[in-house]
């Protein structure tokens, strides 16, 4: 038993390791920007905004709009149940 946990605790520092060691080449690798995908990922987050701003739209005038008005229409019914003229059923 005591032989396994040295093997894990030998895999674990092996990970750590190899982990320190991936990010320290990925730190000196030089970031080629082209200039081209910098253009094409402005334009999606600029389409993203777009469809952002419409669904905010919908869900802000007319889904509240739409909800506004299918509650008056139910508390109109619920007058009228408690006033005695309109049937539960």
């Amino acid at each position: 038993m005591k032989n396994f946990a040295q093997v894990i605790v030998g895999l674990v520092v092996l990970t750590v390791l190899l982990i320190l060691a991936g990010l320290y080449i990925n730190s000196t690798r030089p970031v080629e920007v082209n200039p081209a995908q910098v253009a094409a990922t402005e334009a999606r987050i600029a389409r993203v905004d777009e469809l952002h701003a419409q669904l905010v739209r919908l869900e802000k005038k007319d889904i509240g709009r739409i909800n506004h008005g299918l509650e008056r229409l139910r508390l109109e019914g619920r007058k009228l149940e408690l006033d005695g003229r309109l049937d539960a059923a």
